[in-house]
């Protein structure tokens, strides 16, 4: 029954962000330098959905001319098992940065629960140049080389799967959450589309092209497998 400060639409987690640290950063007591974050589940945001936000909040307040320091994230304070997220910045200096980085122990946070933020970090794993420099292997006479034999097995499959639909979704009622033939049917339609679009040569061609239509298509995770 609280009213809120205000009723507004929906909003992307960056638009969401932007309007957050637009009604907090004012509030700061100077207008630039580190600062901590504090971005709060409500009760029933996932992971997710906290990370994306996260992001997007440390690029609102950066934008503003702040460096972020240390950031905070995790159901804090939560309101039963409310869908939403809070957002709270912290001006630091040295006093308020050792006592964020002190030890601490409690349900909702524990020893270096803050962690530090650089603005140029990036968390990209480095692949194996082994794997990089793997050449393509050679093409096998007959395999793919024709496309047009490829078409017609992809659409054969397409379509098969299309007159299964139906049964794929009562299978699915009984032992999943029901949407399996209604996915499947989805890819299948964006691959007669592939089809018809006509197909690339080669093996590599055909697979990108298939594996593309899957990914544009089809949802949750039977679509990311698929696509892989």
């Amino acid at each position: 029954g609280e009213p809120g400060a205000a009723r507004a639409p929906t909003m992307t987690a960056s638009e969401l962000a932007a309007h957050l640290v637009s009604k907090v950063c004012p509030r700061l007591p100077k207008a630039s330098g580190p600062v901590a974050l504090i971005i709060n589940d409500l009760g029933a945001a996932t992971p997710m959905e906290l990370a994306i936000f996260g992001a997007a909040c440390v690029r609102a307040v950066e934008a503003k001319g702040y460096v972020v320091s240390r950031i905070l994230t995790g159901a804090l304070m939560t309101a039963l098992d409310m869908h939403g997220v809070s957002l709270s910045v912290a001006a630091l200096d040295d006093a308020l940065t050792k006592a964020l980085d002190a030890p601490c122990r409690s349900p909702a946070m524990q020893t270096g629960a803050f962690k530090k933020h650089e603005a140029d970090e990036a968390p990209l794993v480095a692949p194996d140049a082994a794997a990089i420099a793997d050449a393509m292997p050679p093409a096998v006479k007959g395999d793919l080389e024709d496309s047009d034999r490829a078409a017609t097995v992809a659409k054969a499959a397409a379509q098969a799967v299309l007159a299964a639909e139906a049964e794929l979704t009562a299978l699915d009622e009984k032992v999943g959450d029901g949407d399996c033939g209604t996915t499947l049917a989805q890819g299948a339609t964006a691959i007669l589309a592939a089809v018809d679009a006509g197909l690339p040569a080669g093996a590599s061609g055909v697979a990108a092209a298939l594996s593309g239509a899957v990914a544009g298509s089809m949802g949750g995770s039977s679509g990311v497998l698929y696509d892989l």
